[in-house]
């Protein structure tokens, strides 16, 4: 038992030792902060096909998550820093309002109320979902209808009607 043990961690020690590293993340002996990484990748890539090259994907990965974290510099970002610019932009649209004017009215449906029969059976009965909508800045007649399924839609006459700017 003990020397199935001794074997196993002896075959496991040769062919991990064995495994190719990600060369680019060795570097010159630099410093191994984000930017110093990012020239290594970049030096290294100029050289080799990436198409033929395995591993670095996972370092681009990891390189656009750290970008989300890291300031111009590459360092990591200061929670403070970041605290203090939400606090600005803040008082920012507060001093200068949102820029988006405010829709007065209610909202209510209008149909169809029945469901349509579903003669394919490929797929349940239903009416469709509007995903999103889009509102022009001065005409409050003119407005974007995004329909799953469906494409996009514009209105000019306050949704009396619609006209497919998707279709084709």
């Amino acid at each position: 038992m003990k020397t199935k043990i001794i074997f196993a961690l002896t075959l496991f020690s040769v062919l991990t030792t064995a495994l190719p590293a990600q060369p680019f993340l060795l570097g010159t002996g630099a410093s191994n902060d984000f930017r110093s990484l990012q020239r290594n990748f970049n030096a290294w890539k100029n050289e080799h096909d990436l198409g033929t090259v395995k591993g670095w994907k996972a370092f681009k990965r990891w390189e656009q998550e750290t970008q989300l974290h890291t300031d111009a510099k590459g360092e990591p970002n200061v929670p403070g820093e970041y605290l203090q610019a939400l606090a600005d932009a803040a008082e920012r649209r507060k001093s200068h309002g949102s820029g988006r004017s405010a829709l007065t009215g209610n909202w209510y449906p209008v149909g169809p109320y029945t469901v349509p029969n579903n003669l394919t059976y490929y797929m349940e009965n239903g009416m469709g979902r509007v995903n999103c909508v889009g509102f022009h800045p001065t005409d409050t007649n003119i407005y974007y209808v995004g329909v799953a399924q469906g494409g996009l839609w514009k209105t000019t006459d306050g949704g009396q009607s619609y006209i497919p700017l998707t279709d084709n």
